[in-house]
């Protein structure tokens, strides 16, 4: 008898369906159902339940109400997922926020025929298809139209990542089309760019244009922030002035900081004089008493962008100043909270 079951949603996220070996359920068994990010083995949510059959689901599925399907011999179970909006963060098989409960069912009704979770992916897959660019775009333009309701409570659509490139490259020759703004809210808030290369594209479009808000809403938007995107996000941040950024900035600092692996992508790819600029931006930040909230990953990512350059800084001159500034910062810092 197998004893996982497991439905890949696109390239990060995964459902995973396991049963709890309990001897003494004879007629119910304990089905533990997990929604994780691929290849980092994090767990987003999770959700337990008594399931009436003795076995593993035979299927699973996701509708294009973004509720998990269960079908099993003669059961078929449904968990609602919903992002929440202010956190982020993935609540799953929940009754908050009036997001409705599991519930398992003998069948489906008709009102419940579930239809495929990808639908969108597969009109936008249709309309990438066609050969003119003035067509393509007026496909974006209604389907972004017809989109108009709140997708914050939904998770990514499964575009191929050659997909994402390919909408990228019709972003990038429509940039001055009247309907730009439109499409790129549609496709930020749709979450149609997730795969890490098209991410950092995505970012480096963004930032020629100085398009801060709409990196804000990116990055507010984003289920998983890996290292090279979250590098991509300070680059953009230390290029632009601290007027403009801050928001930008605050927003990142809200979304954990891998120390060890950005360490090592921010020595290789951003330069000392952004670095230094980061670490001002950073001090200043962490000395404002509203954003008490974000302490900690300001003095993690302080450290971090020391870190990574401290070979280079020892070098240059110019980069004292601001590395004096980040020990005084930190020793502070750590005199103040022990």
């Amino acid at each position: 008898m197998k004893n996982c079951l497991r439905y890949l949603i696109n390239d990060h996220l995964y459902v995973e369906a396991t049963l709890e070996n309990d001897k003494y359920q004879e007629t119910f068994k304990t089905l533990i159902v997990r929604l994780c990010v691929e290849g980092e083995h994090a767990v987003i949510g999770k959700i337990k339940f008594l399931w009436p059959e003795q076995c593993l689901p035979n299927e699973i599925t996701i509708d294009e109400k973004q509720t998990i399907v269960l079908r099993g011999i003669g059961n078929i179970a449904r968990i609602p997922m919903r992002m929440q909006p202010i956190k982020r963060s993935l609540y799953i098989g929940t009754s908050e926020d009036s997001v409705p409960s599991i519930s398992v069912h003998t069948s489906l009704s008709s009102a419940h025929i579930t239809e495929p979770f990808d639908s969108l992916a597969a009109k936008i897959s249709n309309c990438l298809a066609q050969k003119d660019l003035s067509n393509i775009w007026n496909e974006l333009s209604k389907l972004a139209k017809k989109t108009n309701v709140d997708l914050s409570d939904q998770l990514p659509v499964a575009l191929s990542a050659q997909m994402q490139m390919a909408l990228l490259k019709i972003l990038r020759k429509c940039v001055s089309e009247k309907l730009f703004d439109r499409i790129l809210t549609f496709i930020i808030h749709s979450r149609l760019i997730t795969e890490s290369k098209a991410c950092c594209k995505f970012i480096e479009l963004l930032a020629s244009k100085s398009l801060i808000q709409q990196a804000v809403d990116l990055l507010r938007f984003s289920l998983m922030v890996d290292n090279r995107t979250y590098m991509m996000f300070l680059k953009m941040c230390s290029n632009e002035p601290v007027s403009k950024s801050s928001n930008l900035l605050s927003a990142l600092l809200e979304k954990p900081v891998n120390s060890w692996g950005l360490r090592l992508t921010v020595s290789q790819e951003l330069t000392e004089i952004e670095v230094t600029t980061l670490i001002e931006r950073l001090i200043l930040l962490g000395f404002d008493r509203k954003r008490d909230d974000l302490f900690d990953n300001i003095l993690k990512l302080v450290a971090v962008l020391a870190d990574s350059h401290s070979q280079r800084f020892v070098w240059d001159e110019k980069c004292h100043g601001a590395i004096r500034d980040a020990a005084y910062f930190a020793a502070t810092m750590v005199f103040l909270v022990s």
